[in-house]
């Protein structure tokens, strides 16, 4: 198993723990001995062989898996299974799934066109965080959002993989 080590996401507590380690001459402020395998990422912590917090709560130790944005339609009732299967069948096989923001059809026409842009771009994100980009496109249908999303992927050299094969 592979991990990665993140910062604790809560910024408040993380600064207030910073500033601990800072005054204990960057030393884990959960040890009383300072020496090379105290210093903060303090070598237990390095060594850990499983997701979970450091000592001091400063970091966060998680598994690291590949990223898979899924695009597609999801607006029809009947997708939702599929969808739900799809989702569940990557997360099987290891992978972090990511969707991007769906918003209902009578819902749409509320939101402004700044929020449709920004909404837009948080999908532009999850696509070039991706390590596969997966188009859900029943019977061969791909809208004209879905086409910009494909490129936008293409373009950034992200691997793209089809629900169903495309016919020319």
């Amino acid at each position: 198993k592979d991990y990665t080590i993140i910062p604790n996401p809560d910024f408040i507590r993380r600064k207030k723990i910073e500033e601990r380690i800072k005054n204990n001459d960057g030393y884990c402020i959960c040890s009383l001995i300072h020496d090379e395998d105290t210093e903060c990422i303090c070598k237990e912590f390095k060594e850990q062989d499983h997701s979970g917090w450091c000592n001091c709560g400063q970091y966060y130790k998680v598994l690291k898996m590949p990223k898979v944005c899924i695009c597609g339609e999801f607006e029809k009732d009947e997708l939702y299974n599929i969808t739900y299967k799809i989702v569940q069948d990557f997360t099987l096989k290891g992978y972090n799934v990511m969707l991007p923001i769906i918003v209902q059809k009578n819902c749409q026409e509320q939101l402004s066109e700044e929020q449709k842009d920004y909404l837009e771009e948080i999908t532009k994100s999850k696509i070039a965080e991706a390590d596969l980009v997966y188009i859900i496109n029943i019977g061969g249908y791909i809208s004209p959002k879905t086409k910009e999303e494909i490129t936008w992927a293409l373009e950034l050299g992200k691997k793209v993989q089809y629900l169903e094969e495309l016919t020319s």
